[in-house]
């Protein structure tokens, strides 16, 4: 379909594309003609979300536009929620039901007198007109007692004011990028408006505090608890530790190892020392006593002399083993020891005295001086026993130290275990102690950043937003042009009509001898020259005709020429066209006879009538089919004389609904079908006409009958008619036929 074609279309169907949008904008119009007014107040709310200042903000830090989008979303959907607007819409309630009376700020009059109507009694008992608090609390209450009580139901139902579903009408969204959130609500009633937003910013705030805190109470309350266990954890294990130095009485195990192993290893050197001391001392009296007599030995070793150096070994012995074990004291502040050393001086001294005797010989065997020898044998004398005790007191030490490396050996690992299970526990109390630290500042940020500032509170709106009604009546005329519009180019294009001369040389698979146009009314027919059109149209359908007759015939026959007119259903037009082409054929000059169909009860009305002499019609018998021969046709309908015509055209009924002769067909010099272009083409018409075309060898042409005017200038041109000159420049325009002219004058 070009542009033509479409305007065309437009120009068909005109009245139609007025009338419906007409029809639909006055439906619109009537209908809205109570239309409630609409009042519209906002409110904006800085949130800090993306840019706020917290206590962990840094000079540095970098936005993270995923999570700040997500907690917008966040935000905007616990604004949305139904817990939200629940506790909403009951606050709203509440507060309009302590009112003694409408109060515009609140609820205008009507809107008073509507909830005072629709509240019952055992609701509004339920008011506390002192407290909002309670009332509030009592609505809710009541609402979830049941389903069936009037709040829940108010609140489910659709109520204009107070229910889920007008308060979900509510508009949020984030003012571009910035950090504040705008809120905007309509509603016919504006203080109803302006209060809903309050209740509506006050209850989501709650909502969301109480949220963002949740997050972290649980965390910090658990971080507290972990705390708390391993505070107690590591308590015990420090009383474990005291209570293991109390029993093994340690007052620090490190130090007194310490101080353990070097005294062990002083004990040691001492015990070395006085081992070669002492192995000196019996070494030095044994070459004293070679050198003295026999006399000398026996003297040196006699009973008294033996008595007295015993004793003075066990003074001596005595006088070391408290001097080791005293050694942090002075040994002058010790009672006993000064006694035991004057009993030894003492004893020396006797000792001293009875080797003296011993000077009384004068030399030894070797002419050695006696007096020295004894004095040599007195000093090794006193110094191994002086010795001798001191390492008997030191190997008693020396096996004291054994003891107490048996004891202490033990108590390390022990100790060690206690100090690494303090130390782990310590570990672990002090990580938990700096997460309990980051939990409550993040405790203590999140409780600042969730409180919401109102930047713009709800105001009341005083007048109403303008009417959607006029935008409404406009939409719905456009709609209905459009609709109607996409109707007719839908039915056009699915049209199944024959239509065309193209779509009808296509659906008959035969040539098409002419077309023949749809006469119009007497008020059509004023703009255009139908006689020319149909004139025209006949002429050339009647040239065709001769040319294909003469084309396919004898030119020397003795006989008129038998050309057959049929359609394959009934009212295609069949005997007006043969009307116009006899009529054609005999201004060419031509002997022309007409035969019609008609009932046998209509015969003598219609050969009476007929205005042509050469017009004739034949009964339509039932044994038509059976006629053999095309004179015992003539015959039989009392034409003898037919061989005074030279074309004589017989028109069948329609071939689907009626038999007719094959005999005849085959016999005749050319068959025309007419068909009409307002009708569809199916399988039954190809099957009757396929059947025909065999009988008559295709000596077959066809007409389309009842073709739209415009169609008709793909054989005629350009349609003679009345227009507009400012129709002409929009044809040729949409034509492109900017530089066509009548003449080839200037």
């Amino acid at each position: 379909m070009n542009i033509v074609q479409f305007l065309r279309l437009i120009n068909k169907n005109i009245l139609t594309l007025f009338i419906v949008p007409i029809i639909l904008a006055a439906l619109v119009f009537y209908l809205t003609r109570h239309e409630t007014k609409s009042y519209s107040s906002l409110t904006v709310i800085y949130t800090g979300i993306a840019s706020g200042y917290n206590i962990e903000s840094k000079g540095n830090d970098k936005i993270d536009f995923f999570a700040t989008n997500n907690a917008f979303d966040n935000l905007i959907n616990i604004i949305k929620s139904r817990e939200t607007l629940e506790k909403a819409a009951v606050s709203l309630l509440a507060q309009n039901l302590m009112l003694d009376k409408p109060i515009p700020l609140y609820l205008s009059t009507e809107s008073f007198k509507e909830l005072q109507e629709i509240v019952p009694q055992n609701v509004k008992m339920l008011v506390n007109k002192k407290s909002f608090d309670q009332t509030f609390k009592n609505l809710m209450k009541l609402k979830d007692k049941d389903e069936v009580n009037f709040v829940y139901e108010l609140l489910n139902y659709s109520h204009p004011q107070y229910s889920i579903k007008a308060l979900s009408s509510i508009s949020v969204r984030r003012v571009q990028s910035s950090d504040l959130v705008e809120i905007s609500y309509n509603n016919s009633d504006p203080g109803i408006c302006m209060q809903t937003l309050i209740l509506i910013t006050k209850s989501f705030s709650e909502n969301y505090r109480l949220l963002k805190e949740v997050q972290t109470d649980d965390v910090v309350r658990y971080f507290e608890e972990q705390v708390a266990r391993t505070s107690n954890n590591l308590k015990s294990s420090e009383d474990e530790l005291l209570n293991f130095n109390k029993d093994n009485k340690i007052i620090n195990y490190y130090e007194q190892t310490k101080y353990i192993a070097s005294r062990k290893e002083e004990l040691d050197v001492d015990i070395q020392r006085l081992q070669m001391d002492f192995a000196a001392s019996v070494s030095a009296i044994s070459e004293v006593e070679k050198k003295l007599s026999d006399k000398d030995k026996i003297y040196l070793k006699s009973e008294e002399i033996l008595k007295k150096r015993n004793k003075l070994a066990a003074i001596n012995s005595r006088i070391s083993l408290t001097e080791i074990y005293n050694n942090e004291e002075s040994p002058k502040e010790i009672p006993k020891l000064n006694p035991l050393k004057k009993e030894g001086e003492t004893i020396q001294k006797q000792l001293e005295d009875d080797v003296n005797q011993l000077y009384l010989y004068g030399h030894s065997r070797e002419g050695l001086p006696l007096k020295d020898l004894l004095a040599q044998w007195l000093v090794n004398t006193i110094k191994k026993e002086e010795s001798k005790a001191s390492l008997d007191v030191l190997n008693k030490r020396r096996a004291e130290f054994g003891g107490v490396y048996t004891i202490f050996a033990p108590l390390g690992a022990t100790l060690k275990r206690i100090e690494r299970k303090i130390g782990v526990t310590e570990n672990e109390y002090l990580e938990l102690l700096h997460s309990l630290t980051l939990a409550k500042l993040k405790q203590q940020n999140v409780q600042l950043s969730s409180a919401l500032k109102v930047v713009d509170p709800p105001y009341f709106p005083i007048s109403a937003k303008a009417s959607k009604r006029k935008i409404l009546i406009a939409a719905s005329a456009i709609f209905g042009f459009v609709l109607v519009l996409i109707v007719i180019v839908l039915l056009e294009y699915f049209d199944t009509t024959i239509k065309t001369p193209n779509r009808a040389e296509e659906l008959l698979k035969m040539k098409l001898a002419g077309i023949f146009p749809q006469l119009l009314s007497n008020r059509q027919s004023k703009k255009v020259n139908m006689d020319f059109i149909t004139n025209r149209s006949i002429e050339l359908i009647s040239q065709t005709l001769k040319f294909e007759i003469n084309k396919t015939t004898e030119k020397n026959i003795n006989r008129p020429y038998f050309i057959l007119v049929f359609s394959t259903r009934d009212v295609e037009g069949k005997t007006t066209i043969m009307n116009y082409i006899a009529d054609k054929f005999r201004e060419f000059g031509e002997n022309v006879l007409l035969l019609n169909y008609c009932k046998p009860e209509e015969f003598e009305a219609l050969s009476a009538n007929s205005e042509n002499k050469d017009n004739k019609c034949y009964k339509l018998d039932k044994n038509l089919f059976e006629i053999s021969n095309i004179n015992v046709f003539l015959f039989a309908n009392n034409i003898f004389n037919y061989n005074n015509y030279k074309y004589v055209f017989i028109e069948f009924p329609s071939i689907i609904n009626n038999s007719y002769p094959a005999d005849i067909v085959r016999e005749a010099d050319y068959s025309m079908i007419v068909c009409r272009a307002n009708r569809s083409w199916n399988k039954a018409d190809d099957n009757v006409l396929n059947l025909y075309k065999e009988i008559s060898n295709n000596k077959i042409i066809s007409i389309l009958n009842g073709v739209e005017l415009y169609l008709m200038e793909t054989i005629l041109g350009e349609i003679p008619r009345k227009r507009s000159r400012l129709r002409r420049i929009i044809k040729k325009i949409i034509n492109f036929q900017f530089y066509e002219r009548h003449s080839i004058k200037k």
